[in-house]
């Protein structure tokens, strides 16, 4: 079986470095590894001749995760079984690879997309089963203690060369790719089987520090937006969900960033209930939420008059 691994990268030289670093110590080694890169040169890393795989590189002007996997799988030469999709602040095991391979090979059920278990850093887990609640919200998987069948997979996961001709990345250019994994993987699981395996792992390169990012949020609302209205999941549910969070932000107010998170959920809150007319009657394109961001600038939204945007709207 053979399996090419897809990396997008972007001014990150230095985690790309481990991440090559620990696959060429893998038992079972990739066919290929199709890099592409925007931002800094990379160029010097992958001339470096210590990895021993078959590495081959893009480099864009263009940023976005979606994009450059899509130049990254557009790279390759020919036609692979398995495509592996990478970030690269990951660290893999020199297992992983044969063990990707062996539970394609000897699995009961025909499977098209596997998911592993992620290993964070500090990460406080949180229970779920891999399914899809009435509002679109995708609950993880740390319930699951087997190999599961589930309705979405991580961006970071296995795909069966028939699905990338099949389906398309969501036409994504927004620059956090925020749910682009939720998006397209739940159009997947719509037709074929999708497993979770918690005992294949992956790690997290332990020197990322996640830190709460006000940009990369505003942009997560808009994409799960998205991913409710082509999939006819409850918008009214979702503006529930706000409320609550509204609610979470204020008993909150002292924490780092939260009056900001509060400014935000807010201002989407507003943007759904001046949008709500439009989306029932299908006047409303959703693909404005992936392509452009709602604010010129973020730091905007802390100057936002919520009154006079409400009244300017409610005369259009």
């Amino acid at each position: 079986m053979t399996i090419a691994i897809i990396i997008p990268t972007r001014n990150r030289s230095d985690l790309l470095f481990e991440l090559l670093d620990s696959l060429s110590k893998s038992q079972l080694k990739p066919d290929v590894i199709s890099i592409c890169s925007s931002g800094n040169d990379i160029q010097e890393i992958l001339n470096n001749d210590r990895f021993g795989l078959n590495i081959i590189h893009k480099h864009t002007l263009f940023s976005g995760q979606v994009l450059q996997r899509k130049i990254a799988l557009e790279n390759l030469e020919k036609e692979y079984d398995l495509y592996f999709f990478l970030d690269d602040d990951f660290i893999v095991s020199p297992k992983l690879i044969d063990e990707i391979c062996n539970f394609f090979n000897s699995s009961k059920i025909h499977v098209a997309g596997l998911g592993m278990q992620i290993i964070f850093k500090g990460q406080k887990y949180q229970n779920g089963n891999g399914t899809v609640t009435k509002f679109g919200k995708p609950l993880p998987f740390y319930k699951l203690k087997s190999p599961t069948e589930v309705f979405w997979l991580p961006g970071v996961s296995v795909w069966r060369n028939y699905v990338l001709h099949e389906f398309s990345f969501p036409p994504m250019t927004n620059e956090y790719a925020a749910m682009e994994d939720v998006i397209f993987s739940y159009a997947v699981g719509q037709k074929y089987k999708l497993v979770y395996n918690p005992s294949i792992k992956i790690f997290e390169n332990p020197k990322i520090e996640r830190k709460f990012n006000i940009n990369q949020y505003l942009y997560l609302l808009q994409h799960r937006l998205y991913f409710i209205l082509i999939n006819n999941f409850s918008v009214k549910l979702f503006i529930f969900e706000l409320i609550y969070e509204l609610f979470k932000d204020f008993i909150f107010i002292s924490r780092v960033n939260k009056f900001k998170k509060l400014k935000l959920d807010l201002f989407f809150l507003i943007y759904i209930l001046l949008k709500y007319k439009d989306i029932k009657r299908q006047n409303f394109e959703p693909e404005i939420l992936i392509k452009k961001h709602l604010l010129n600038s973020i730091h905007d939204v802390l100057e936002i008059d919520f009154i006079s945007l409400i009244v300017q709207n409610l005369k259009k």
